[in-house]
C-alpha cells in the first residue's frame, strides 16, 4: 500500500514537471518560438522597425508590449500557481490528509518579471529620447547582434516565477495541511525531476533525494541557483518538483530505482560524449571538419565517422521515465 501511495505521487510530480513545460512553451522558447512573450516582442519589434525616430509613436508601440505581456503573464503565472495547488491536493488525498489551501504572491512574480522589461523599455525611450535609435543596438541584427529590446531575459525570467509559483503553491498547500492534521513528523520532501535529454546535471543529481519538510536540497550538479535549495526551480528552465511522501518511503524501492535511474542516464551521457569527442578528434586528425554533415567529396572512413557522431547524438536523445524509474539505457 504505501509503495502505492508513493507511485501515486511521483507520477503526480510528472505531471506537474510536463504542466511546467507547457507553461515555458506558452511563455516561448528555442523549441516554441511562438509563445505568446516571444510573439508580442516580434510584434513590437516589426512595429519600431523603421519609427525610431518618433519618441512619440516608439513609446505607444512599446506601451502595447507591456500592457499584453502583463495580460499573458498573469494568466500564465495563475496557471502554475494552479498547478502546485492541485498537485499538492492531490497527494494530501492519496495520503489521507484533510486539505487546507495557502496563499501564492504571484503579484511579487508578476512585478519582478515586469521590473527587466522596465528597463529594456527605459533604455529604449532613452535612446529614441537623444537621438540615437540605433536599429541595430535597440532591435539586434542578424550578424547576430543582440538588441536592448529582446525576449530572452523575460522568458527566462518568466520560466523562473513559473517553477517558483508552483512549488510554493505546492509546499504552502502541504504544510498547512500537515500542521492542521498534526502530521508533520510522518512526512519528508522528494525531488523528482524530468528526466530526459534535457534533463540537466543538476537535476539529475538531485533526483530521488529527501528532505525534512523544513530541509533543503543538496544541489551539486550544474547549472544551479546555490548549493542548497529549500524548493524547485533549481536554475533556469527547471522541470523538478518536490513531492510529499511518508517518512517510511523516504529510502524505499521505488526512491532507490529513482536515484538508480538518475545515475545511470549520468553515466551514458558520459559515455556518449566521450565517444562524440574521439570521433570528432579523428575527423580532426585527418583534416575534416568536425560535424556530421555528409559532402561529396568524404570517403567511407569519413562518411562513418560522421554516421557514428550522429548515432551518438541521437543515442543521448533518448528518454528515461522518472515516473517508474527505468531506463531506455537499460534495455
Amino acid at each position: 500500500m504505501a509503495e502505492q501511495q508513493h507511485e501515486r505521487v511521483a507520477r503526480e510530480a510528472v505531471r506537474t514537471s510536463a504542466e511546467l513545460k507547457t507553461l515555458f512553451g506558452r511563455v516561448g522558447t528555442v523549441r516554441h518560438p511562438r509563445g505568446r512573450v516571444i510573439s508580442a516582442y516580434r510584434l513590437a519589434r516589426r512595429a519600431l522597425a523603421g519609427t525610431l525616430g518618433s519618441p512619440i509613436a516608439t513609446h505607444d508601440i512599446l506601451i502595447t508590449l507591456r500592457a499584453s505581456i502583463e495580460t499573458m503573464l498573469i494568466q500564465i503565472l495563475a496557471d502554475a500557481t494552479a498547478r502546485g495547488a492541485h498537485q499538492a491536493r492531490r497527494e494530501l488525498s492519496i495520503y489521507g490528509i484533510s486539505i487546507f489551501g495557502a496563499m501564492t504572491d504571484e503579484r511579487g512574480a508578476l512585478n519582478a518579471i515586469l521590473a527587466e522589461l522596465d528597463r529594456q523599455i527605459a533604455a529604449t525611450n532613452a535612446l529614441v529620447a537623444t537621438g540615437d535609435a540605433d536599429e541595430g543596438l535597440i532591435l539586434g541584427s542578424v550578424n547576430p547582434r543582440i538588441g536592448i529590446l529582446s525576449p530572452a531575459s523575460i522568458a527566462r525570467e518568466s520560466a523562473r516565477w513559473i517553477a517558483a509559483l508552483a512549488a510554493q503553491s505546492q509546499i504552502a498547500t502541504v504544510r498547512r495541511s500537515l500542521e492542521m492534521a498534526g502530521a508533520e513528523d510522518d512526512f519528508m520532501r522528494q525531488a523528482v525531476a524530468a528526466i530526459d535529454h534535457l534533463t540537466t546535471d543538476c537535476c539529475l543529481k538531485v533526483h530521488g533525494q529527501t528532505i525534512e519538510l523544513d530541509g533543503k536540497f543538496k544541489l551539486t550538479g550544474t547549472p544551479r541557483f546555490a548549493d542548497e535549495m529549500s524548493r524547485p526551480g533549481f536554475h533556469w528552465w527547471c522541470r523538478t518538483s518536490a513531492v510529499l511522501v511518508a517518512r517510511e518511503d523516504a529510502n524505499d524501492d521505488l526512491s532507490f530505482r529513482m536515484r538508480g535511474a538518475a545515475r545511470v542516464e549520468l553515466r551514458f551521457r558520459e559515455t556518449a560524449q566521450a565517444n562524440i569527442d574521439r570521433l570528432k578528434k579523428a575527423l580532426a586528425d585527418a583534416g575534416q571538419a568536425q560535424d556530421i554533415k555528409l559532402r561529396k567529396d568524404d570517403d567511407k572512413p569519413t562518411k562513418r565517422l560522421r554516421n557514428e557522431i550522429r548515432m551518438w547524438q541521437n543515442r543521448l536523445k533518448a528518454e528515461i521515465h522518472p515516473s517508474h524509474a527505468t531506463s531506455r539505457r537499460n534495455r
